[in-house]
């Protein structure tokens, strides 16, 4: 619900900075001070002049994480939804593959375990012979 309602409110929000753009004119961005465009009203002109920070029109931080929210829920969930479907497509292997598999996974893992075991006897043993 709140996620909803946050979606809404980046919508209005973008409405209203496309109505403030067209009737106020495009901001033009010189060096770090915005300009906007002759036509603009003598009272605009001094809202910009004793803004402490100076805003480029539509660019609005919070806006942009709200869309950004927004959108990484959207995906997330299609991400969820495409898992879950690639998972139902997967072929399981039954009990008794999986018991055979475990028995070869370990006997590999023992006879490997006791060729590097003779290894290092026999390093440690000529080791010792040479030193």
């Amino acid at each position: 619900m709140v996620r909803t309602f946050t979606c809404l409110l980046q919508d209005i929000s973008a409405d209203v900075a496309q109505l403030v753009e067209h009737h106020l004119g495009k901001v033009e961005v010189t060096g770090s001070i915005p300009v906007i465009s002759s036509h603009v009203t003598g009272v605009a002109q001094l809202v910009e002049q004793r803004s402490p920070k100076p805003q480029v029109a539509g660019s609005i931080p919070a806006a942009r994480a709200i869309i950004l929210e927004c959108v990484m829920l959207a995906q997330t969930k299609a991400f969820v939804n495409d898992v879950s479907k690639e998972m139902k497509k997967v072929s399981w292997p039954t009990r008794e593959q999986l018991r055979e598999s475990t028995v070869v996974v370990i006997v590999t893992c023992l006879i490997f375990t006791a060729i590097v075991a003779v290894i290092d006897l026999g390093m440690t043993q000529l080791m010792k012979q040479v030193y």
